[in-house]
């Protein structure tokens, strides 16, 4: 059970290591796409807003 999990831990790294790299993994970095996506549709949303009044 033990060699199981060993190996199953293993090839859950090598397939962090192919989607996000070598580096540390840090929050900021990981949601930077999905920030600037928010950034604008937000954006889009408050000047449809200011548009209106």
């Amino acid at each position: 059970m033990k060699k199981f999990f060993k190996n199953m831990l293993a090839s859950i790294e090598e397939a962090n290591k192919q989607n996000f790299g070598n580096k540390k993994m840090d929050c900021c970095d990981l949601n930077q796409g999905n920030n600037e996506k928010s950034k604008t549709s937000r954006q889009g949303k408050s000047n449809a807003k200011s548009a209106k009044q």
